[in-house]
Order: structure tokens, then C-alpha cells, then sequence
């Protein structure tokens, strides 16, 4: 039984590796996260609670726990650099990057 789930990355955050592996291992196979942007001035004014250094590791615990992650980034105005630097920095956590 598979079971995809959408997240933000303060959802994620929580969650230890251990944690993520028995989601997975009752049938969470996928996780679509939310992030917005990758500008941290534009997390900051939106309130976000997380900043891109943020998006990055908790990207990455997912991937630990065993999870498919996919990133959907919604703000218009995505600052290259940083979204250069996330999807360069973490290859092997965004397998789909939606824009």
C-alpha cells in the first residue's frame, strides 16, 4: 500500500529519522513539500518559520527517512540563486521540482 502525503517543512522539522522510516514503513512512500520560495528575505516577510537552509536539511531528513520528496516551490518570484543552491546542494532529495 502506497500513500503520498503533502507537508510543509515545519511538518517535517519534528520528526527524527526513526520517525520518517515508520511513516514509510506503513505506506508513506511520498512526500510533496510546499516550500514557496527559496528567498529567505520573502520566507521572512511571509512568515514562514523556516528559511531555505531549512528547506535544504529537512529535505534532506526526509530523504534519510526513506521518503520520495518532491518540492513544490508556489511564489512567483523565485530567487535564482537560492533555488540554484537547493536544488544543486540537494540533487539526490528533489527527484521532482515543480516551479
Amino acid at each position: 500500500r502506497k500513500i503520498p502525503a503533502f507537508a510543509r517543512i515545519t511538518d517535517i522539522t519534528p520528526k527524527t529519522i526513526d520517525e520518517l522510516k515508520e511513516l514509510r514503513a506503513t505506506g508513506y512512500n511520498r512526500v510533496t513539500i510546499g516550500v514557496e520560495t527559496g528567498d529567505d528575505e520573502a520566507l521572512a516577510f511571509m512568515n514562514k518559520g523556516y528559511d531555505s537552509q531549512d528547506i535544504i536539511e529537512q529535505c534532506g531528513s526526509a530523504k534519510s527517512g526513506k521518503m520520495n520528496v518532491y518540492v513544490k516551490a508556489f511564489y512567483k518570484q523565485l530567487h535564482f540563486l537560492q533555488l540554484f543552491r537547493f536544488v544543486f546542494l540537494v540533487p539526490a532529495s528533489a527527484e521532482y521540482l515543480t516551479v
